[in-house]
């Protein structure tokens, strides 16, 4: 996709399953089933979508999926599919790894840092707090950030531990919004014929459009509606496109207001 002096893909690690009922939270189940059906172990399916943006003067990888390290056990938990690499991937665009300018994690969980090795020229955009909390002793924090995934990080070349808003190459800035955990960003790119904003897990699936419907996993499930309803309302005022992070039906989409005061809906472009 083009946008302006931007080209933005989509790029995929693969298919995982992660139980319905701790994805969807307090959402019953009857209301989000239809959007996620469920297999024989109560898990529904879901991508490891990456984006790639590549401006005219870097090359942008936004998360780096679950990564080439899975143990068979692992796999087999996740229910992992994936028949190609990021790197082929990218050598599909004509980005080879350390071509790889700049890697913006929008947070540390092991489904978007695992592939965080593989780019051995980049430097790697964190939030401050995310980085400081995925390292803490905090018991939910421990949990929810394994620590082997992180060991690349601590190797990279350079790792530029950021504090709030940044523009990290022309075009590209990322914005922090907490929420899903506590340093979590989302990544804007602008150019003169629109903009793209990444979400990460502040909006993993399609129906979590949906202000009230936050992720189970979110440590600050206010903090998410609150960013939701701000991003939400800038993104269908300006006519961006969206990127979800783990919708394996709809990728980039399209945000429209609906009728009703904070609600939104999401459509594919």
């Amino acid at each position: 996709m083009k946008i302006g002096d931007l080209e933005v893909h989509i790029l995929s690690d693969g298919r995982f399953r992660l139980d319905g009922g701790s994805m969807y939270g307090a959402v019953p189940r009857p209301r989000w089933e239809p959007f996620s059906p469920t297999d024989e172990r109560h898990r529904i399916q879901m991508d490891l979508l990456c984006t790639l943006i590549k401006t005219p003067t870097a090359r942008v990888l936004i998360d780096t999926g679950i990564g080439p390290d899975v143990t068979d056990q692992y796999r087999d938990v996740l229910a992992l599919e994936r028949s190609r690499s990021i790197v082929d991937q990218l050598a599909d665009w004509g980005v080879a790894p350390d071509e790889v300018t700049h890697v913006v994690l929008t947070h540390l969980h092991f489904d978007h840092v695992g592939g965080s090795g593989l780019f051995p020229k980049a430097r790697y955009v964190i939030q401050k707090k995310e980085w400081d909390a995925a390292h803490s002793d905090h018991p939910k924090a421990r949990a929810g950030y394994p620590r082997k995934p992180l060991e690349p990080l601590h190797h990279a070349p350079r790792l530029d531990l950021v504090d709030g808003e940044k523009e990290i190459v022309p075009h590209v800035r990322v914005l922090p919004t907490g929420g899903h955990t506590w340093g979590h960003q989302v990544v804007l790119a602008e150019s003169s014929d629109g903009g793209i904003l990444c979400w990460g897990d502040l909006l993993p699936l399609v129906p979590y459009v949906r202000p009230l419907w936050v992720c189970g996993y979110d440590v600050d499930p206010e903090g998410s509606v609150t960013q939701k309803l701000r991003l939400a309302r800038l993104a269908a005022e300006r006519e961006w496109r969206v990127v979800t992070s783990h919708d394996p039906n709809l990728k980039i989409g399209v945000i429209r207001a609906e009728a009703k005061p904070g609600a939104f809906r999401m459509e594919a472009v």
